[in-house]
């Protein structure tokens, strides 16, 4: 009796290691996948959202004024950019964690 509780004990505490190596990938690629995101939705942000538009000085004059007006478009654009590259990188980090959860399942049975 006092045999079987030790092999029992024994098991239990045996930790078995979980090869991650294709999930750190993952990892590794979704961090990747969101600085990028960030820096070209600020990219995106600076020439798109502010655009040059030329104004005449007078009705008899050629000569041309140009100035910075704000595009609401072009910030909706890099809203989606950076949006699109979070949702992809917790997508991503997401599968990586399930992963991890079904190996460590598997290698318990």
């Amino acid at each position: 009796m006092n045999e079987k509780l030790e092999s029992q004990t024994q098991m239990e505490s045996v930790e078995v290691i979980v090869d991650t190596d294709e999930e750190d990938t993952l990892r590794t690629i979704s961090t990747f996948v969101l600085v990028i995101g960030i820096c070209i939705s600020i990219f995106s942000f600076v020439t798109l959202s502010f655009i040059t538009v030329e104004y005449p000085n007078s009705e008899f004059s050629s000569l041309t004024e140009k100035k910075y007006v704000f595009n609401p478009s072009g910030f909706i654009i890099s809203i989606c950019i950076l949006m699109g590259s979070i949702l992809l990188s917790s997508f991503l980090k997401v599968i990586s964690n399930i992963s991890i959860s079904l190996k460590e399942l598997n290698s318990n049975k």
